[in-house]
């Protein structure tokens, strides 16, 4: 619930820099995990997370009204698998420190 009050909190120029900031290295771990698959087995979050095309992009938050739900609405669809969300936390974590 920490996690939902935090986003819920943050003004839309900060929702669109964290959803920027979780794209990115959601995309660099997935290319990366296509390139080297045997270097993330170690790691225990990464070599659970399903990877799978993401429902919007950078450009759509960025034009949209309303970016805290398009922003909900990736993580929803993120959500099939626990670690997904572990490393959105992880990215999250990063991106306020």
């Amino acid at each position: 619930f920490y996690y939902i009050l935090i986003i819920e909190s943050l003004p839309d120029f900060m929702i669109i820099n964290l959803f920027r900031f979780f794209i990115c290295n959601y995309l660099i771990v997935k290319n990366y995990h296509i390139k080297n698959p045997g270097k993330l087995e170690k790691n225990r979050i990464l070599k659970f997370i399903t990877f799978k095309n993401l429902k919007y992009n950078i450009s759509d938050i960025i034009k949209s009204n309303n970016p805290k739900k398009i922003f909900i609405e990736t993580l929803e669809d993120l959500s099939d698998n626990g670690n997904n969300i572990l490393f959105f936390i992880h990215c999250m974590n990063l991106f306020f420190t």
